[in-house]
């Protein structure tokens, strides 16, 4: 049997909540080797007694200084007993050399990069420095976008042979597929119900819903906002103050009766709150790839992005999404129209299925974990 060994800094691998993608990441290649015969070691820095928060350093900060005490207790010695090593964010690796991995048998996947982090939040210059450092050690370095690719090649000069494009998938067996149809009922009684899985942080744009509710309110179109992520609930300062911010703008505004919170979940429960909801709503202001999107809208539940995001365009098209720009009067208009034409609504679900079926996890993770052991090999 053939062993892989994970190591991942701020998480542990059995978080499967949908605070963003990086545990759905892990749980699915961990299927994927599994099913290739491989036995599996994780290493978790939030596992370590002797790591703590830093919760007086920026988020990016507090990553750097985490991953330097993650690499001091971490035994480099048993690096050399496994055929491939995954490292889950470029971060993880801030601890560590590049003598202290195989390097041919290292993937790292960057999840966001710093100057990606950049699009809605400050960025130390230490932390671009250190993540160039990282990535010039010559891992092979997975990403689920060409326009991540972009980045890495062009700002990052990581040689376009050592970058492996493979686009994220979602799972059927979580995300039962169903055809959708437009309720008749709509209602100030029974609004529109709008479902966005994310985690409350400045990345996934949430401020920018309170103007589009109000909006869409003061037109008589009734609307409810259902989130599914962790609010005020974060040990992340900078995400903290941004989630009470938006509670408390929230009620500012007297709007509380058109949101509706909800902590993170497994995968499975959030499904299954996905069929009591008429739309997704996804109103990231950055996504290097966006698999709430995916999942949604390949489940066969309509889905709303915003035309900004260029990355959705190369999974996502006009018949499988509902694109609108960022701004409230056009989001009221695309909705408008949306629920002015129920086979519009209808023929997106179809048509997100039937996109949707070019992204199923098991073949895209095992095509991945096949590739990623092709190159490792040569």
């Amino acid at each position: 049997m053939k062993k892989a060994l994970f190591l991942m800094l701020n998480r542990s691998h059995d978080q499967n909540s949908i605070k963003d993608g990086g545990p759905a990441l892990t749980s699915e290649l961990t299927k994927a080797l599994k099913r290739k015969n491989y036995s599996i070691d994780y290493i978790s820095g939030n596992d370590m007694a002797k790591t703590k928060q830093h919760s007086d350093l920026s988020p990016l900060l507090q990553r750097i200084q985490k991953a330097n005490e993650f690499g001091k207790f971490v035994d480099k010695n048993i690096f050399k007993d496994y055929d491939l090593i995954f490292l889950s964010h470029p971060s993880t690796a801030m601890g560590f050399e590049a003598t202290d991995f195989p390097i041919e048998k290292t993937v790292l996947f960057p999840t966001l990069l710093g100057r990606e982090y950049a699009h809605f939040m400050e960025v130390p210059k230490e932390y671009i420095d250190l993540e160039k450092k990282i990535l010039s050690f010559g891992y092979k370095i997975q990403t689920p976008s060409n326009q991540q690719f972009k980045i890495l090649n062009e700002e990052y000069n990581v040689p376009k042979e050592n970058i492996l494009i493979k686009q994220r998938g979602f799972s059927p067996s979580i995300f039962p597929i169903k055809v959708r149809h437009l309720r008749n009922d709509v209602s100030k009684e029974k609004p529109l119900r709008l479902m966005s899985a994310n985690a409350v942080r400045p990345q996934k744009g949430y401020m920018e819903l309170i103007d589009i509710v109000d909006f869409c309110i003061k037109k008589e179109l009734p609307v409810q906002i259902v989130i599914y992520g962790d609010t005020i609930q974060s040990s992340n300062e900078t995400y903290l103050k941004y989630a009470q911010n938006f509670v408390d703008k929230v009620q500012e505004k007297n709007l509380q009766e058109y949101f509706e919170f909800h902590p993170s979940v497994e995968q499975e429960l959030l499904s299954k709150e996905m069929e009591k909801v008429d739309l997704a709503i996804i109103p990231s202001i950055y996504e290097s790839f966006g698999k709430s999107a995916l999942e949604a809208s390949a489940s066969g539940l309509p889905t709303i992005v915003f035309d900004d995001i260029s990355v959705y365009r190369e999974f996502l098209n006009d018949q499988t999404a509902i694109f609108t720009k960022r701004n409230p009067k056009d989001f009221y208009k695309s909705i408008i129209e949306l629920i002015s034409a129920p086979e519009k609504y209808n023929n997106i679900s179809i048509s997100g299925i039937e996109n949707g079926k070019k992204y199923v996890s098991e073949n895209i993770y095992d095509e991945l974990i096949q590739e990623i052991e092709d190159i490792s090999s040569n």
